[in-house]
């Protein structure tokens, strides 16, 4: 695997939500000092299509596209940040992870869209969680206007899954960037499983602090709500910068979020970080659980 550069890779359709994600880009970018990949993809009878108003010339519309990211550049030449354009054909998420695969940035960054409208298109799977489920790299998505100009509290979800607790590597390393402190968060759907959320929501606070990094600890009730709307309403509640949830290419996010993981992206108003685990340093500081 290719070593990690300093680029964030931001799709854009030139939809409002994908601008709003490129303005929150340009922060990440200068929070890590990266550069900025402009993607734009052409696919058939899209809005970027509608918007082009040009329905068959494939290379009128990559010009076009080419056109209008520079354009969106030009317009960005005072932030600081150096910024690409990169346009391809085909379906969002498949060439997301292509250049993912070329570039091998440190983030993607994108907006969505929320909730799909009909029930096929929520079979189907919005882009963004489609980039999620088949991207190695951490995923930024953005459904409002909602953004930060800096990190400062990160929600982390703790589960009664010893994986869900070996994950917080990956939260040591976004907090330590970001120079944020750490939230653990626990969903409780009676007092017996409070009981038995406690032992491993003190482990990891106890890891956390170890390792020096700002941490508090909290087991909400879920009062009737699934753990994913749970966790939502707690991020507005402590007005948190960055939800981290963790996606596993060898098992299925919904399973790691308890059935319903898409209603995070779906409802979120503070930006969601998906992060598909490594093999971690930390791991082993887990096992007796």
């Amino acid at each position: 695997m290719l070593e990690k550069t300093k680029r964030i890779l931001v799709p854009i359709g030139f939809s409002e939500q994908s601008l709003r994600a490129l303005d929150q880009a340009i922060v990440v970018a200068k929070l890590i000092e990266a550069d900025l990949v402009l993607i734009s993809v052409i696919e058939s009878n899209t809005f970027l299509q509608r918007l082009l108003n040009k329905e068959h010339d494939e290379e009128m519309l990559k010009a076009e596209a080419l056109r209008q990211l520079i354009a969106l550049i030009d317009e960005r030449q005072d932030s600081g940040v150096h910024m690409e354009p990169m346009v391809s054909r085909g379906t969002v998420y498949e060439e997301v992870a292509r250049a993912c695969d070329m570039l091998s940035p440190e983030l993607v960054i994108m907006g969505t869209n929320g909730r799909p409208d009909n029930f096929n298109k929520k079979m189907v799977g919005s882009n963004a969680f489609r980039v999620v489920k088949h991207v190695q790299e951490p995923v930024i998505t953005m459904r409002t206007e909602r953004g930060f100009t800096q990190v400062k509290n990160i929600v982390f979800p703790v589960l009664l899954d010893r994986k869900s607790k070996e994950k917080v590597g990956e939260a040591l390393h976004w907090a330590r960037v970001f120079g944020a402190a750490i939230r653990i968060v626990a969903v409780a759907r009676d007092e017996d499983e409070r009981l038995k959320l406690l032992p491993h929501v003190n482990q990891v606070h106890d890891f956390i602090v170890k390792h020096n990094v700002a941490v508090d600890a909290n087991i909400i009730d879920a009062n009737g709500r699934s753990i994913p709307i749970a966790v939502v309403e707690y991020c507005e509640e402590i007005k948190a910068d960055l939800l981290i949830i963790m996606e596993d290419n060898d098992e299925s996010l919904i399973r790691i979020m308890g059935g319903e993981v898409e209603d995070v992206l779906y409802n979120a108003e503070v930006p969601v970080m998906c992060v598909t685990p490594k093999p971690s340093k930390y791991a082993a500081g887990f096992q007796v659980f």
